[in-house]
């Protein structure tokens, strides 16, 4: 479902601090950002419910601290919980029940807030485990499908592809079959010799994804056409586990590389010698005037370890053409070994989609080859980037994590990721590289005791060619 634009009725909101780790804009520390921030040009706008739901919580604080004032709002239906905080004013009370377009008030920057704005967080109802609300914007409903969040078994989709099969459930014993073949623990023994259940559990949705992701498709839990062809089955017949067929289109498998990405924040101790990556993403400039003085340091360590290399620019508000030849200048040293790339985060992100258009293509203009693009998941969605990446045939390097649930997330060493074991929960979009974490830990870098221990660590879906081809 349209989550954003059915709340705010309009549609010029545009992302200003997405889902993820961040840094806080008041204190500065690196911490988890449980919800997504909507820019509104500094104007107060309304925000309406979705659907039939009722106001869990109405809080009204002049506090500076926390939510401010904010609304917590329950949708049955689709099982979400919303949450509107720094409201300026609130139009319901705890306990009203409200319907599509009833208005719940408008934003404001209330609490601990730096300007007017709407954070929006989302869970299930009855969940404390927060999700990205942005990609709730691109969920769809259809007849057979109403409006669900992301990552949901999709059961039906299996049977839309395998018309001749009769009864959801024959369709997902047929697929539970493909993961065990596979050799993917689908967790039951079930009541069938081969052991399937056609039960879509957690287990199966764990290893669907990580099936997808070891073919190189989408990650999503949804088992629909391209992921059946990827098995070797044929669209349109009903196939049984003793009579398997191949695909006409079958598509091949991708070695997945696994790498880091540095600038001078790992100027001290990182150990090149000993730490075991496939690719660095290392920074070079920022702006129109910086130049990291450990990029060539950076560069050296890896260039004698024999490792794929890429530079990328941290993007400013300036000038996109003028940011683009300060990072061509620098890049040329290194075109044909490695990959540049555009860093498009933090208040960057508010130059907009032209903005990157303009610099890519001057870059290209410049230095003959075109950069990667780095972003958030939910800025990517809002500006279309990704579809912006296809238009101009550059990589797309994105940035989602899946850590939620604690507080202060990342403090904690024992919080870390195993920094080249992403989480089995897979990006929630296509992309050539996926920056799974900024909480990684790698073997050999650190004692793992201090912030300065951790890592941006990445999943390149492609080959050494693969990634050279991008020179």
């Amino acid at each position: 479902m349209k989550l954003i634009s059915k709340l705010h009725r309009r549609s010029d909101w545009y992302v200003t601090s997405p889902y993820g780790m961040r840094k806080d804009p008041i204190s500065g520390a690196q911490a988890m950002h449980y919800g997504t921030d909507y820019g509104t040009n500094g104007s107060k706008w309304a925000l309406y419910a979705l659907e039939e739901g009722v106001v869990h919580v109405a809080v009204k604080s002049t506090a500076k601290t926390g939510y401010g004032n904010y609304l917590w709002v329950r949708y049955p239906r689709i099982n979400l919980s919303v949450r509107t905080a720094h409201m300026d004013s609130i139009a319901v009370k705890q306990g009203d029940k409200v319907k599509e377009g009833t208005l719940l008030g408008y934003t404001g920057t209330t609490g601990k807030s730096t300007g007017v704005h709407d954070h929006i967080e989302i869970t299930k109802i009855n969940s404390s485990v927060t999700m990205d609300p942005h990609a709730y914007e691109y969920i769809e409903a259809s007849p057979d499908s109403p409006a669900v969040p992301p990552n949901t078994p999709a059961l039906g989709t299996i049977e839309r592809v395998y018309r001749n099969i009769k009864g959801r459930k024959e369709s997902v014993e047929e697929w539970q079959r493909v993961l065990k073949k596979h050799g993917y623990d689908i967790g039951t023994a079930g009541p069938n010799k081969d052991g399937v259940d056609g039960d879509f559990g957690t287990k199966t949705d764990t290893a669907t994804k990580a099936y997808q992701r070891s073919k190189g498709l989408l990650v999503d839990g949804d088992v629909g056409t391209k992921t059946w062809l990827s098995a070797g089955r044929t669209i349109g017949e009903a196939i049984t586990a003793d009579k398997p067929q191949e695909a006409a289109t079958l598509q091949a498998e991708k070695k997945l590389l696994y790498g880091i990405d540095v600038s001078g924040h790992q100027r001290e101790t990182v150990n090149d010698d000993v730490m075991d990556y496939s690719f660095v993403l290392v920074k070079a400039t920022e702006g129109t005037t910086f130049l990291s003085d450990t990029y060539p340091k950076h560069m050296v360590r890896a260039m004698k370890r024999d490792k794929l290399m890429g530079v990328y620019h941290f993007a400013k508000r300036g000038d996109a053409k003028a940011e683009a030849a300060w990072f061509a200048k620098h890049f040329m040293a290194y075109k044909g070994q490695a990959i540049p790339a555009l860093d498009y985060e933090a208040e960057a992100t508010q130059n907009g989609r032209e903005w990157v258009r303009s610099f890519m293509l001057e870059f290209k203009r410049l230095t003959g080859v075109m950069p990667w693009l780095y972003t958030y998941y939910s800025v990517a969605q809002s500006q279309n980037l990704h579809g912006l990446c296809k238009e101009l045939g550059a990589g797309y390097w994105m940035a989602q994590y899946w850590q939620t649930g604690k507080e202060e997330y990342g403090k904690n060493p024992g919080d870390w990721i195993d920094g080249f074991n992403p989480p089995e929960k897979g990006p929630a979009a296509t992309c050539d590289c996926w920056q799974y974490t900024s909480f990684g830990y790698v073997k050999n870098y650190g004692d793992f005791k201090t912030l300065r221990d951790r890592l941006d660590c990445n999943v390149f879906y492609g080959s050494e060619a693969d990634w050279k081809s991008y020179y």
